[in-house]
């Protein structure tokens, strides 16, 4: 069985021709991925490469705004 789920519904797929296609998906990104370390490392590289990007002066930020306007929380309602 497969659960898919999106921003706005879900789907199971059970048939099982669909189901073996997913597992054949799902292990090949299994083979060719990183590490937890490996992925730590890569993330810290390219924060410390956008860092030096941006330059001292545009990394301080506000306390209160996140760095990056997607990462923000949406306001409670």
């Amino acid at each position: 069985m497969v659960y898919i789920e999106t921003l706005t519904s879900s789907l199971w797929i059970e048939d099982d021709s669909e189901v073996h296609r997913y597992s054949l998906a799902f292990d090949q990104l299994r083979a060719i991925a990183v590490s937890p370390d490996e992925s730590a490392e890569l993330i810290s590289r390219a924060a410390d490469r956008l860092q030096m990007e941006r330059g001292p002066a545009n990394h301080a930020q506000q306390p209160d705004r996140p760095c990056h306007p997607h990462l923000a929380e949406e306001p409670a309602q």
